[in-house]
């Protein structure tokens, strides 16, 4: 703060993804002292689909802002929701995006077509805030046995997207044991996602790639390892024609993927359909 004040500020707003970050944090309450005013985004682009109770220790980060932007009346009208039961001073506010609306042909894809699968990376613990898999042994373990069960199933190019802010632990154990692999940290994702790609696997229904996959022309296998997120009935039922959805749990700490459920995803049909995002984005 000291240092800030003795520079010159041409600017009368700075805005963030996500306040959650205590970088983040630290950053904001430092301009604010210069009488900068601060803004920031809901994390994942939309919560509505998700099924869980509105704790207010978990959204510490909406209050730290001057203005906190949501990016559809869903997540509004469900945010202000819970501020009402725990009595939050907090203001929503919606960034005035184009509705979606998308329609397309009955589009198809099927095992015939699907070669290139591309997995989106969760953060490791440790360099940010995560709520989901306890510890790094078991994300080692779910990608292990995740690569492991796809290169059985079939002759895959398999590539990793990383998460932009996180941080991965095991990048030369999987290069060491798969040989092709491909671990992508240059690329936004929607680069990705116009890129050569047939299919995603992603483990977490609130983030960024969940909500970026869906409303595009890509299809997904959903393995929600953690437990901790889980869709509404309604929106697990909009996205059936588009998202495969797999089981996994863990013993010992080690993971178990549902092998049958992963090789009936690989050899479906996939409509690609816009009725989730028409919806819940």
């Amino acid at each position: 703060t000291k240092s800030l004040k003795r520079k010159k500020i041409n600017f009368e707003v700075i805005y963030a993804g996500t306040a959650g970050n205590y970088k983040t944090r630290i950053i904001f309450e430092s301009f604010k002292t210069l009488g900068v005013r601060t803004a920031s985004f809901n994390h994942s682009g939309s919560i509505s689909h998700v099924e869980y109770e509105f704790d207010p220790r978990n959204y510490v980060e909406y209050g730290i802002p001057d203005d906190f932007y949501v990016f559809n009346n869903n997540d509004i009208e469900y945010l202000n929701k819970g501020k009402k039961k725990y009595d939050l001073d907090i203001v929503f506010k919606i960034i005035n995006n184009n509705k979606i609306k998308k329609t397309l042909d009955s589009k198809v894809k099927t095992m015939n077509n699907i070669r290139t699968i591309f997995y989106t990376s969760l953060s490791f613990s440790g360099q940010m805030r995560y709520f989901g898999v306890a510890d790094d042994l078991m994300h080692v373990s779910f990608e292990y046995n995740l690569f492991k069960t796809l290169y059985k199933l079939g002759d895959f190019k398999i590539k990793v997207k990383t998460h932009p802010k996180g941080v991965r632990r095991n990048d030369l154990l999987l290069k060491k044991k798969f040989k092709d692999i491909e671990i992508i940290d240059d690329k936004s994702m929607n680069e990705v996602i116009d890129s050569k790609v047939d299919i995603f696997i992603n483990r977490m229904v609130d983030s960024t790639a969940f909500n970026e996959i869906v409303k595009s022309d890509k299809p997904m296998i959903l393995i929600n390892d953690t437990g901790t997120e889980k869709l509404t009935k309604e929106a697990k039922e909009s996205m059936k024609n588009r998202v495969a959805f797999v089981d996994c749990h863990y013993e010992n700490g080690l993971a178990v993927i549902n092998e049958e459920q992963l090789e009936e995803a690989l050899n479906r049909e996939y409509t690609m359909d816009f009725e989730f995002a028409n919806r819940f984005q």
